[in-house]
């Protein structure tokens, strides 16, 4: 025990000195630094873009008349990596106009004279989002208007409390406002 008795003495010791000299330590706050500049409102991990789409930017899949046959969009929405694919959000919605309210996608019309069901359907992979127009009476709509993509990073959709059928209610919980949404062409 005799060769412990020095050590600890001596760590003891060292620990003294060092609070001592960590007492004599002084913070000082160095003057403000610039202000950064200004961004926009909102949440940093989502994008709202919306497309303005016209009936020239679709394109026919199939013969018309016939069982296959749809109408395509293809949009370029680099924002959609795989880290997107992978934990991300992607939503889509439409509207005719700036008037109209925002629907969400997939959507079903059902028409009674003539008497029909139409499809507005989406997907996306990697850098774009794709839209289907197709109906049971074997044509389709290439629908006007504006399209509106949104893209939320490291989102945990299980955790969302909120009906995403309702645009209203998915801006206000993500923080997007329309003065913040991108707008491009197809």
């Amino acid at each position: 025990m005799k060769n412990f008795r020095p050590i600890t003495q001596l760590s003891i010791f060292a620990l003294f000195i060092l609070s001592i000299g960590l007492s004599a330590c002084v913070r000082v706050d160095g003057p403000q630094g610039p202000q950064g500049s200004p961004g926009r409102d909102g949440n940093a991990n989502v994008i709202s873009i919306n497309y303005e789409v016209f009936e020239s930017d679709w394109f026919e899949v199939g013969t018309p008349g016939e069982n296959d046959f749809y109408m395509a969009l293809d949009l370029s929405v680099p924002e959609i990596d795989q880290d997107i694919m992978d934990n991300g959000l992607v939503l889509a919605y439409y509207r005719i106009d700036d008037k109209s309210p925002w629907i969400a996608l997939p959507y079903t019309l059902i028409s009674h004279d003539p008497a029909y069901v139409e499809k507005l359907d989406f997907i996306y992979d990697v850098g774009f989002v794709g839209f289907q127009s197709q109906a049971t009476d074997k044509n389709a709509t290439p629908y006007e208007g504006i399209f509106k993509i949104i893209v939320a990073s490291a989102f945990p959709v299980n955790k969302m409390e909120v009906d995403y059928t309702n645009y209203e209610e998915v801006a206000a919980w993500l923080g997007i406002s329309e003065d913040q949404a991108e707008f491009r062409k197809p």
